[in-house]
């Protein structure tokens, strides 16, 4: 086998080598709320940085006021922290007609994985292309998302009609594909040597009333409200292509490597396979333990990430997370059996050695809130909380106003920059599509209520790394080979104080990153396990 040629790899080398680069925006071939599908051009090398985009919408279909500045019943906002992104449901790479790279649950990995971002990339630039709000500030001593905001202002993260009058509801997020394609992680696709259709489907995620694309806040989103309601719309999805062209000797090599009398290109990489599991099925509210069988046999597996989403109820419900996120959960403890071995040589039951796992599978620090991890609000000992330092997260958060209104309808003064100097100014926004630069008095604000109890111990992710080395090669020797016994998973828990999540029954996802290669030899591609 030939290794994969420098060209093709996501890393800069010393050389010296001509590179044009054009952008081509594809409109999908079919698009609706449950699917979209793309064909991609056989147009050069395709950047692995080729971006997905696309708009989310949403408004009343059951009656009620049109105008989303006074109607509090209902609204909707992108979830805390995976932003949009949990409106894609799952995401498939087909190279004629094979699939070369799938992604379930896209949002729910995104959000693990976004972990391991620092909190400042997380705010400043990871949150403008999700949604996501990240941010947080510390009011009289209590921590709280910092999601307040004017509605229906520019940068404004409420989701609205499409065709509001002013034009002040666009939300639009976008990811790069090797977010959704771990194949196009570390190395560039060649169209031009592929021989057969290449193409991408997107599942959206819409109406999902037990995993919401969306945080649902008002009196509605507790209540209930009317499911036909709870329906957000997908709009003008499309990809921005980046195409590189190299000159015309490294071409050629290229064409050499794919189609000369060798091997052809072999592309290890890392693909992620979900398995899911459902957990404390009857509800148990005593002590428990469960055995996960996750199989893998015969792959050669390097992470395993696990978030565990129980079916929350009463002042628990999640409704600014919804299930992108991971519940502590009351004397947990776990280990995994590999290979008939255990991992550990006793049960994780410390937050800190959890927490130090996930670092090393991540590779990363991993950074979330204070108090999400570790911690569950109510200073109970089966959460190694301790009562008098537990009102770390404010009870209530107000996450937007209703009804503004002009602070000087006259125009006297309107500057909001003069108005801030002189200390009497009211809350403000900038450049107000069709009201020009003018102050304005934020109305009724919207208060999501338990936000408490909504965050704090809601992104206990664990994970377990079996890779040998840190930031190693995707080949076999970095790698642990599962034999004939699958892969075992222990968790132990203890619901009798905590009727709302561990009592619950809930369902475990296994984010299993395992080896593969893909072969390319005379236009022709094939897939396999390492």
């Amino acid at each position: 086998m030939s290794l994969l040629p420098t060209t093709l790899l996501n890393a800069s080398s010393n050389e010296d080598q001509t590179l044009e680069i054009h952008t081509e925006i594809l409109e999908p071939l079919s698009h609706s709320q449950v699917l979209a599908r793309w064909e991609i051009p056989h147009k050069n090398i395709l950047d692995s940085d080729s971006i997905l985009a696309w708009e989310c919408n949403w408004e009343l279909m059951s009656g009620g006021t049109a105008d989303h500045t006074v109607d509090g019943s209902l609204r909707a906002l992108p979830l805390a922290v995976a932003g949009l992104y949990n409106s894609i449901r799952r995401a498939r790479l087909y190279v004629n007609g094979k699939i070369i790279s799938e992604l379930e649950e896209v949002g729910k990995y995104l959000t693990l994985k976004s972990n391991f971002m620092s909190h400042e990339h997380k705010t400043e630039v990871s949150d403008f292309f999700s949604y996501a709000d990240n941010n947080i500030v510390n009011e009289g001593g209590q921590i709280k998302g910092q999601v307040k905001r004017v509605a229906q202002t520019p940068g404004d993260k409420e989701l609205g009609p499409r065709n509001a009058g002013d034009n002040t509801y666009k939300v639009e997020c976008s990811l790069k594909l090797h977010q959704l394609f771990s194949v196009l992680k570390d190395a560039q696709l060649d169209t031009n040597s592929i021989h057969g259709k290449i193409m991408i489907e997107i599942d959206w995620n819409v109406q999902d009333q037990a995993d919401p694309p969306v945080w649902w806040v008002g009196t509605s989103a507790v209540a209930g409200g009317a499911s036909s309601d709870r329906v957000i719309q997908v709009n003008n999805p499309r990809l921005l292509c980046d195409f590189l062209t190299y000159n015309d000797e490294v071409q050629a090599s290229i064409k050499q490597t794919i189609f000369g009398d060798g091997n052809g290109i072999s592309m290890p990489y890392r693909e992620v396979a979900l398995v899911r599991k459902t957990i404390n099925a009857n509800g148990v509210a005593g002590a428990n333990s469960e055995d996960f069988a996750i199989g893998m046999t015969g792959r050669a597996i390097q992470k395993i990430y696990v978030a565990k989403v129980m079916n929350v109820n009463g002042n628990d419900a999640n409704l600014c997370m919804g299930q992108c996120r991971s519940d502590l959960l009351g004397k947990q403890e776990w280990n995994v059996r590999v290979n008939d071995l255990m991992i550990y040589d006793r049960n994780v039951n410390n937050r800190a050695e959890e927490y130090n796992y996930i670092q090393q599978t991540g590779e990363a620090q991993f950074t979330c809130p204070p108090a999400t991890w570790e911690r569950r609000e109510g200073g109970k000992a089966e959460f190694n909380n301790y009562n008098a330092d537990n009102d770390v997260w404010a009870d209530n958060m107000d996450v937007l106003n209703l009804n503004f209104t002009p602070a000087d309808s006259a125009g006297a003064d309107s500057n909001p920059v003069n108005k801030m100097m002189s200390g009497s100014g009211p809350l403000f926004d900038f450049n107000k599509v069709g009201y020009g630069n003018r102050s304005y008095t934020p109305g009724t604000a919207v208060v999501q209520a338990n936000l408490k109890q909504q965050r704090m111990g809601r992104q206990n992710y664990l994970a377990v790394n079996l890779a040998k080395y840190m930031k190693g090669a995707e080949n076999p020797i970095n790698a642990m080979r599962i034999g004939s016994t699958p892969v075992i998973f222990t968790v132990k828990y203890d619901g009798a104080n905590d009727a709302n999540t561990t009592q619950r029954p809930g369902s475990l996802f296994f984010f299993v990153e395992y080896l593969k290669v893909m072969n390319l030899k005379n236009g022709e591609v094939n897939i396999a396990d390492l």
